[in-house]
């Protein structure tokens, strides 16, 4: 429910307590989306089900966390690139 106060309007929320933090957390997703518009989105790892809110000044990051999903995307792809030179070399016969 709104109600005017000195910064604007206040909403209020009357839900039962058990779907509360539901409630606060679209309102504060809703928030972020409106204030910082582009920075909030999915992590690019498609195992995660985190979200990104990127405080980059390019708006370029890509994973929740570089520490976990950046190393875990960046290890595989590695991995992959490996994996496809030795079996170029196989069938280059090197």
């Amino acid at each position: 429910m709104p109600r005017p106060s000195e910064s604007g309007i206040e909403w209020r929320v009357d839900v039962p307590p058990e779907r509360r933090l539901a409630v606060e957390l679209v309102l504060a997703w809703a928030d972020v989306k409106e204030r910082m518009p582009g920075r909030l989105r999915p992590c690019e790892n498609s195992e995660c089900r985190l979200f990104v809110l990127d405080h980059s000044r390019a708006n370029t990051a890509r994973w929740c966390s570089m520490k976990t999903c950046g190393n875990r995307i960046k290890a595989r792809r590695h991995l992959a690139r490996v994996r496809e030179t030795r079996r170029t070399e196989e069938i280059a016969g090197t």
